[in-house]
């Protein structure tokens, strides 16, 4: 879902950011959930190049923004929701990291699609909304499989060994 206008997407960003002046705190990435009722902001704190990010996951109530929690740093990850009477949970499916240096983008295949991600400020994010708890039971996580240069040439992506067990990991995460 979009927000609706600037001063709607403004009032997410002053919550996400909370005490923070916006000169330190600029979104690099938000993502609204399809019932426009949640939100993350992924904030690059301090001065470009950032090295400190925020995830600030937000919630609507009567009409306003708040920010509900936040954590440091981009990753990996499945955030529930919403429960389902005769099903698995519903939750925010999401990908994010740095990208290599003259990269404009990041493609990340995912449910057997690929999405072309912009890099802003050095990072890509992605995140899928709605996504059932049991989304990785057959072994598909989102992966950066790859990189598009500023010049448009492409160039496929190493396999990150370490990400099957950084997903594995998180499902016992869930499961607990």
């Amino acid at each position: 879902m979009q927000l609706r206008s600037e001063d709607e997407r403004e009032q997410l960003v002053r919550a996400a950011r909370g005490d923070i002046p916006a000169r330190y705190a600029r979104p690099l990435w938000i993502s609204v959930a399809p019932d426009g009722d949640e939100a993350v902001v992924v904030l690059g704190l301090n001065q470009e190049p950032y090295v400190e990010l925020e995830e600030v996951q937000c919630r609507r109530e009567s009409g306003r923004w708040h920010a509900m929690s936040s954590s440091n740093g981009i990753g990996v990850g499945w955030t529930p929701r919403c429960w389902i009477e005769d099903g698995p949970p519903l939750g925010l499916l999401h990908l994010g990291g740095e990208a290599p240096a003259d990269v404009e983008s990041v493609v990340v295949r995912w449910s057997d699609r690929d999405h072309e991600l912009p890099v802003i400020a050095g990072y890509f994010f992605f995140g899928v909304w709605d996504v059932p708890e049991d989304f990785d039971g057959t072994g598909d996580y989102p992966r950066v499989v790859r990189y598009v240069r500023r010049d448009g040439t492409s160039q496929a992506a190493p396999p990150d060994p370490e990400a099957p067990r950084r997903w594995a990991w998180m499902r016992e995460q869930r499961r607990r």
